[in-house]
């Protein structure tokens, strides 16, 4: 039984071997690209950054720049603008990690539901992950304050379905079958 396992694995491992690394151009071919990448904030802090490509991630082979986090609100400053607007500085704890996530708003768009949130809210932020002061932030440019009482064991749940379903899965194959595809069609075309 072992040893069958055992050469499962190594089948398994040379199959990924073939596999090459993604090109920047195919990066836009896997399904994690243009969505939010739900993580914890631990993870969100861990991923490496990919190399010539701003604000873009690794997240095992897939490559990732828009995320979603949720977390309990242990911080919260609003600054006004000189030149109009306001910015925000909001403090999210998961359990696992801190992070600051800076909200922009201008005049016309600043709605009184995120000027004041009060400290242990229960927050959720989508955005892109930066650098200020050689520390990560997350710009989101979107907030929501939750209001289930469930979202927070529930996002661990759908945290843990995500990584074992999507994110260590190798997203190669997929785009490899989808250039063939595309590929084919072209020549298919009189």
């Amino acid at each position: 039984g072992q040893q069958a396992a055992g050469s499962g694995q190594q089948a398994a491992g040379s199959r990924m071997a073939s596999l090459r690394e993604l090109s920047r151009e195919e990066f836009a071919l896997q399904e994690l690209w243009s969505a939010h990448t739900m993580l914890g904030i631990s993870h969100l802090l861990a991923l490496r950054p990919v190399d010539g490509l701003e604000e873009c991630y690794r997240l095992g082979h897939h490559v990732v720049r828009r995320f979603d986090v949720l977390g309990v609100v242990v911080g919260f400053e609003a600054k006004s603008n000189p030149k109009g607007g306001h910015r925000l500085l909001i403090v999210l704890d998961d359990g696992s990690a801190v992070v600051n996530c800076i909200v922009w708003r201008d005049s016309s768009s600043a709605r009184d539901d995120v000027k004041d949130i009060p400290l242990g809210s229960l927050l959720r932020a989508r955005g892109r992950m930066s650098t200020f002061r050689n520390q990560r932030q997350l710009t989101a440019w979107h907030i929501f304050v939750e209001r289930d009482p469930l979202a927070e064991p529930l996002r661990w749940l759908e945290l843990e379905q995500l990584w074992r379903e999507v994110y260590l899965r190798d997203p190669r194959p997929a785009v490899a079958a989808s250039i063939a595809t595309q590929t084919a069609s072209r020549v298919a075309r009189p």
